[in-house]
């Protein structure tokens, strides 16, 4: 059983310092190998002000997944703070490459959110369900089987 209590010298998971808090410990979390493990952070980014927001941009421009720059991107588009609002509005954010959609599809995946699928072969293509917000369709139903 993994030690999570800070006052006996635990760590969280993934190596995040509880007893840290605050702008430390989003730092330490932005820092991990885990992608769900930075996402986290991010969404504690912006209750630590300017610097806060400095390192939500810094995710959004630099990350190398593309759930984190999402993650940046609505964290910065929910935000109270108007100009955090507006520069996610102003932000064009990546399309993602999703490979085989029908097979991503048949298994169980849902989530196309600012996909890539204009190279995709969606004639006939049963996507009932999916989430295709922000994806690029334009060319995809034309392409021949």
């Amino acid at each position: 059983m993994e030690n999570f209590n800070p006052g006996l010298g635990g760590q969280g998971p993934s190596g995040f310092d509880l007893a840290m808090g605050g702008l430390v410990a989003v730092r330490q979390a932005l820092a991990s190998p885990d992608p769900q493990v930075r996402i986290r952070a991010l969404k504690d980014a912006l209750q630590h002000g300017e610097e806060g927001a400095q390192l939500l941009l810094k995710a959004l421009q630099e990350d190398k997944e593309w759930e984190v720059k999402f993650a940046a991107w609505e964290t910065f588009l929910k935000s109270d703070n108007l100009h955090h609002v507006q520069a996610a509005k102003a932000y064009q954010i990546p399309l993602r490459q999703v490979g085989d959609i029908r097979g991503k599809y048949i298994a169980g995946e849902r989530d196309f959110r600012w996909a890539d699928l204009r190279k995709a072969n969606l004639k006939k293509a049963d996507l009932s369900g999916a989430n295709l917000i922000g994806a690029k369709l334009s060319g995809a139903w034309r392409r021949p089987t």
